[in-house]
């Protein structure tokens, strides 16, 4: 989920998840060919859902609201900041991502890998 979750670093605070979470732009935690994978949801499609990682360019998992297990309430970053998932600050945050072309995700990504 990089440039927003860094693995090892940012922690997530999961809830249950209902109908009214479940929506493009969350963070889900779901079961994908036997594996947990956090990633956001980009489309929803009657019960099938299209999940992507902020930092996988193209790379997309499928699945089913049966498979998504919770969603991400909050991040608590490396400095004890907590950053509530439903802020509209982070939904601007979230959509302009989703928004921006590929390229220059593409340019953002390679830069915060080197930092």
């Amino acid at each position: 989920m990089r440039p927003w979750l860094r693995d090892g670093q940012e922690k997530v605070i999961l809830k249950a998840h209902t109908a009214e979470n479940i929506k493009i732009g969350a963070i889900a935690l779901f079961r994908y060919k036997g594996r947990h994978i956090l990633h956001r949801i980009i489309n929803i499609n009657g019960n099938n859902i299209t999940f992507a990682g902020d930092g996988n360019i193209g790379i997309y998992e499928y699945g089913t609201m049966q498979d998504i297990i919770a969603v991400v309430k909050c991040i608590i970053t490396p400095k004890g900041r907590i950053i509530e998932c439903d802020s509209r600050i982070w939904r601007v945050k979230s959509r302009l991502w989703l928004a921006t072309p590929l390229i220059v995700r593409r340019v953002i990504l390679g830069i915060s890998r080197r930092l």
